[in-house]
């Protein structure tokens, strides 16, 4: 058996299932689906699953609870920890407090505290981040030396990007090892996932909207979306993907009356249909973004560029990632957005560089190349634990 380590794809707070946490593990399943048919994956998360929905949300898996399946864990073939910020420690004081999972299950489930080198020897890690470790909690002593011996007794550390790359080698005292990876989600085949229905009529295109991640004022998002659409020629429409909170949802009642709004999708392959035929994407969401690239409609993303927020949702990893793969002209910083001037002129450029294609496409090619460095260096990871 692989024992795959995940996050908890319900939100501590919402309490809703979280798209983009769902296709990174869903990632996995494809992945050993296409390379280990013959070995059965278990997907283990820490912390209480109880909303999850019955049906699955039309998922080929499910999740079991990682505390009480610790030593069934330890004896599996191999131990994949998967994405996400499961080794971070703004993970622990922040997500794994709201989930009341008490430190020395946190210790001993995803630093393996008092596991030998015969359990480390099956470890890997991958796609996971700690770009949101920074300040004093980053250097905490205890955590510098639990996640130190972590990251130098674990043999295949693969980690999100390259600021999490230079701090795991921070950690582990060994700059001499690369432990740069990629993101999970870019091993995701929505081609090989379940479809949605069909929409009763042909789509023209148009352009998906979702602001889900702010704390500031929506309105002002929506300005740069409607400018954009007004030089596109096209219409807006809202895409649901994570649940918004009372008072994000009345602005959006209030500010959006014009932005086209669909039934809420039932199941995993009819969030991945709304995507199909538009021709761009305007968001403040990182895996929305990131799998809308993967899919082939070029997304704009506007972040923050002058808070550090130390939680596992902080802006810079959005920025992060599109200057990765050379999306820069598509990242938008919302200090910007308070001049109508810049919006306007900003619209009018997105416009152009769409129109081209030239740049979307070059950042498409980039992200799929290092998709598929990503999956034979994983596969060779596995070969290497496996056999």
């Amino acid at each position: 058996m692989i024992s795959l380590i995940c996050a908890n794809p319900v939100g501590a707070i919402t309490r809703r299932l979280n798209p983009g946490m769902l296709t990174v593990d869903y990632a996995f399943h494809q992945f050993a689906a296409r390379h280990f048919p013959k070995h059965p994956v278990t997907a283990f998360t820490l912390g209480e699953l109880s909303d999850w929905p019955g049906d699955g949300f039309g998922l080929p898996f499910g999740y079991r609870d990682y505390a009480p399946a610790f030593e069934e864990v330890t004896r599996s073939a191999a131990i994949v920890f998967w994405g996400d910020f499961l080794h971070a420690r703004a993970f622990e004081l922040v997500d794994m407090k709201k989930r009341r999972v008490p430190p020395e299950v946190v210790r001993s489930h995803l630093f393996l505290e008092g596991c030998g080198p015969e359990i480390f020897r099956k470890v890997i890690a991958f796609g996971g981040s700690l770009i949101c470790d920074c300040g004093r909690d980053a250097y905490d002593r205890e955590y510098r030396a639990r996640a130190g011996r972590f990251f130098r007794e674990a043999p295949h550390v693969y980690l999100r990007d390259t600021v999490s790359d230079m701090k795991a080698r921070s950690l582990a005292g060994a700059f001499g090892r690369s432990c740069l990876g990629a993101d999970c989600a870019l091993l995701f085949d929505a081609d090989a996932a379940p479809r949605g229905p069909e929409p009763a009529s042909p789509r023209d295109g148009g352009i998906g909207v979702f602001f889900g991640r702010t704390a500031l004022n929506m309105r002002r998002f929506f300005d740069l979306a409607r400018k954009l659409a007004g030089h596109q020629g096209r219409g807006l429409r809202w895409l649901h993907w994570l649940p918004l909170f009372e008072d994000a949802a009345r602005m959006l009642d209030r500010e959006a009356a014009d932005v086209a709004r669909g039934p809420a999708p039932r199941s995993i392959g009819e969030i991945y249909a709304q995507f199909r035929g538009l021709d761009c994407i305007v968001t403040d969401t990182y895996h929305l973004s990131l799998i809308a690239w993967r899919m082939g409609v070029p997304a704009l993303c506007i972040g923050e560029g002058a808070r550090r927020k130390q939680t596992t949702i902080d802006d810079k990893k959005k920025e992060v990632f599109f200057s990765s793969y050379g999306a820069e002209p598509f990242y938008v910083y919302a200090e910007r957005l308070s001049d109508p001037a810049w919006i306007e002129a900003a619209a009018r450029r997105l416009s152009r560089l769409l129109a081209d294609g030239e740049i979307p496409a070059a950042v498409r090619q980039n992200l799929l190349a290092h998709a598929a460095w990503a999956e034979q260096t994983l596969k060779r990871c596995l070969d290497e634990v496996l056999r």
